[in-house]
C-alpha cells in the first residue's frame, strides 16, 4: 500500500507544480490565447486608481508582477502581504501560482486593492 501511496504522490506532484514540471513544457504557451513560443503576456494593474502596464512572464508568479505594479506605481508604504490581486470578475488570485497558470489574455485588466482592515 505504501508503494501504491507513493506512485500516486508522483504522478500528482509531476505536472504543474514546482519549478521541475513546468520547466519541461508542462505550462506550455497554447493556455493563454498567445501562440506557441510566446513566453510573456502584457498586463494592465490598476492601483490605487491607476494603470500600471507590466510585461509579465509567463513562468513569474503573480506575486512577482504584483511587486511591479506596486514599486512601477510607487505605492511602497505597504508590504505586498497586504494586498489582493483581484481579476475583473472580483476573484482574488493566488500570488504563489504562476502567470501562464491563469490563462490571461494579453491587456488583461488586474486590479491590486489593500486586503480589509489595512489602513493606506
Amino acid at each position: 500500500m505504501t508503494a501504491e501511496k507513493t506512485g500516486k504522490d508522483k504522478d500528482n506532484n509531476s505536472g504543474g507544480n514546482g519549478a521541475g514540471g513546468n520547466s519541461g513544457g508542462g505550462n506550455g504557451g497554447g493556455g493563454n490565447g498567445n501562440g506557441g513560443g510566446n513566453d510573456k503576456v502584457d498586463l494592465i494593474v490598476l492601483v490605487s486608481g491607476s494603470e500600471v502596464e507590466i510585461k509579465a512572464k509567463l513562468n513569474d508568479t503573480l506575486g512577482e508582477v504584483a511587486e511591479k505594479a506596486l514599486k512601477k506605481s510607487e505605492n511602497v508604504g505597504q508590504p505586498l502581504e497586504n494586498w489582493d490581486m483581484r481579476n475583473e470578475d472580483g476573484e482574488v488570485l493566488d500570488l504563489g501560482r504562476p502567470v501562464g497558470s491563469f490563462g490571461f489574455a494579453e491587456g488583461a485588466l488586474l486590479s491590486l486593492t489593500l486586503k480589509a482592515g489595512i489602513a493606506g
